[in-house]
């Protein structure tokens, strides 16, 4: 017989939500160990008392006389009886309840729960599992850590012994019934994971809590849709390039793609269950890289599960980090295609090396899909390296692609600019450093500068990292060719653009600034933030109104944006802001009217603005929210 021991630290008896999936979890627990026993300990009804001078004293002497000691050692020996631990936990501002913090206070004691042995601490509690359910009101953050509550669980349990333990995060409880239910369904799916898998997960690599939180939430927001029919919630859990790979069906790309096959497959299919066995996941940068096995249920009536819905199926999944939080970029199940694997797991770095040699979203996309379908076709299996072939084929695609482009923008009405590339935030600080660093509006306008073979030399080897040897087999020159012309692009590259770096929240401060005293029409407070030989670009490619040429000094531009304002004012044009990365660095989303009209970033140093860049041509701003 088994023993589970319940801790409830919700102030709220009824009507909590970590207490209704606690009462799921216990159910569950009780049915999967048959005449198994529950201690209850709820911290609402019973609280434990802050420890103080006595009850340390007591601790340190051991008497068990004292009634601090006496509750101590009830609390432990609770503990020690119980096979696993269940705890039931609302995030209180950031952190946990001061009531559980006194609970566990009492029962990590010196001797009883933990022991020292060659000047180490250890556990005593070894053999012993965990589930920890925990509640927010709202969603997590994904500019700031907001949650030191799991951490502190994983840590302390962890000292005493306890290194088992599973995590359900509910949020958005307190955003309408319907955000409320969904969190619930999110959560008992979870549960239901918990009780049925069979294999260990393994997660390699790094992986914040808050990363482990949104995947697992993405396999139970998965698993909902999917029973529940609900085509527009699956594709709301993908990434905007989403691939969907089925043996002997077409490959499906793109959202609007994936919403039409998930519906017509809704449409006819009517699903039961759905459940996810994880047991390996791997990151690599902004990618999470799963394997695991599904179990698939299709309700009785219907007869045509068959083929791709049988029961059990093996499944690899890519989770791509995005501005959003994690979210599914490749669904592949029974994939046995190993080519594709291979390709998806450097898309990004292809997509990254075809922007920066072409300054265009767009054509760099064209150019990753040329070389996916070279890939194609290639016998892979004889490559020593397949992602130095993928990375060869798209450089000389993309530098073939810059030949019509050059062509074509000196065709262009009025100033280019760069397409600007929303950011695919990374948890890694020294990739998002390098993020900033190379796909700034004003480097990408200083390599226009270069020649192609310069450009290619100066990005494969200064940001990508190849060797000269390796760029020598791309460009088809010697190897002193290459770092005679990366030398000669960095030498111009520094020349145009002197590197003095800002800090975000210095880059932040200095645009909110500007965008707040321009409309308020304040000439003063905009002079003080634009250095004296600032210079703006605006692009509106001959669709939309846009300046002809480079406007120069702050007192010119700081009164184009005052008249601008005062003409939106006018015209009663309602005007709203929205912050957002991209190209590295914060920037401003304008709205006239509710729809986008200007995408505007700024470059910075010495504390002042001396590049403003407008973008305003409608082509160029496709992947921005179209409306306020």
């Amino acid at each position: 017989m088994k023993t589970l021991l319940r801790i409830d630290a919700s102030v709220r008896v009824d009507g909590s939500n970590t207490r209704i999936l606690t009462d799921y979890f216990q159910s569950k627990w009780l049915s999967a160990n048959p005449g198994s026993s529950v201690i209850q300990r709820c911290l609402s009804s019973n609280p434990v008392p802050h420890i103080c001078n006595e009850t340390i004293e007591a601790f340190q002497h051991s008497s068990g006389t004292s009634n601090g000691s006496t509750l101590s050692d009830t609390l432990i020996d609770e503990l020690k009886k119980a096979d696993h631990l269940l705890i039931g936990s609302p995030l209180y501002n950031f952190t946990l309840p001061s009531t559980l913090k006194a609970y566990f206070d009492h029962v990590v004691r010196s001797g009883f729960t933990f022991g020292v042995r060659q000047g180490t601490y250890r556990g005593l509690l070894n053999g012993k599992g965990a589930t920890v359910i925990t509640a927010r009101g709202g969603k997590s953050s994904l500019e700031y850590e907001d949650d030191f509550q799991t951490a502190y669980f994983r840590a302390i349990l962890s000292f005493i012994g306890i290194n088992s333990v599973d995590v359900i995060a509910l949020e958005g409880t307190a955003l309408g019934q319907e955000s409320k239910e969904k969190a619930l369904s999110y959560g008992k799916q979870q549960v239901d994971w918990l009780f049925d898998r069979t294999d260990v997960l393994v997660w390699q690599g790094e992986f914040t809590e808050k990363d482990k939180q949104q995947i697992e939430y993405l396999r139970a927001g998965q698993a909902d849709a999917i029973t529940k029919g609900d085509a527009d919630a699956y594709v709301g859990l993908c990434t905007d390039d989403i691939h969907l790979l089925i043996p002997s069906h077409e490959v499906v790309s793109g959202c609007a793609a994936f919403l039409n096959a998930e519906k017509a497959l809704f449409s006819t299919m009517k699903f039961a269950h759905f459940q996810k066995f994880p047991f390996h996941i791997e990151r690599s940068g902004n990618l999470a890289f799963e394997m695991g096995r599904q179990k698939v249920i299709m309700h009785k009536h219907d007869s045509r599960s068959n083929g791709v819905f049988s029961t059990y199926q093996k499944y690899t999944h890519i989770f791509r980090l995005t501005s959003q939080g994690w979210r599914f970029a490749v669904l592949m199940s029974k994939m046995t295609d190993e080519r594709t694997l291979i390709f998806e797991q450097n898309r990004q770095t292809l997509e990254g090396i075809a922007y920066r040699m072409l300054g265009d979203l767009s054509d760099a996309r064209d150019v990753v899909q040329e070389t996916y379908l070279k890939w194609r076709e290639v016998d892979f299996s004889s490559l020593h390296s397949p992602r130095a072939w993928l990375i060869t084929v798209c450089s000389r695609t993309a530098l073939n692609q810059l030949q019509s482009a050059r062509t074509r923008r000196e065709l262009y009405v009025g100033t280019w600019l760069p397409e600007p590339y929303l950011d695919k935030l990374s948890q890694d600080p020294s990739a998002q450093v390098e993020l900033d660093d190379t796909v700034s509006v004003a480097l990408l306008l200083a390599l226009e500068r270069l020649s192609p073979p310069e450009r290619a030399a100066f990005l494969l080897h200064d940001v990508f990292d190849l060797s000269f040897g390796e760029i020598a087999s791309i460009l088809g020159k010697s190897n002193a060719s290459c770092r005679q012309l990366a030398t000669r692009a960095r030498r111009r590259v520094q020349e145009q653009r002197p590197r003095f770096h800002t800090t975000p929240e210095e880059h932040h401060k200095l645009l909110y600034a500007f965008i707040s005293a321009a409309r308020q029409g304040d000439l003063e407070q905009l002079m003080a933030v634009l250095s004296n030989n600032v210079e703006l670009y605006s692009d509106g490619g001959g669709k939309v109104e846009a300046l002809f040429d480079i406007l120069q000094g702050a007192n010119q531009v700081a009164r184009f944006f005052i008249s601008i304002f005062d003409r939106y004012h006018q015209r009663n044009i309602a005007v709203q802001t929205l912050m957002l990365r991209f190209n590295g660095v914060p920037g401003i989303l304008i709205y006239e009217n509710g729809q986008l009209a200007t995408a505007l970033t700024i470059d910075v140093y010495a504390e002042q603005i001396h590049h403003l860049y407008a973008i305003r041509n409608p082509d160029k701003l496709s992947d921005f929210p179209a409306k306020s």
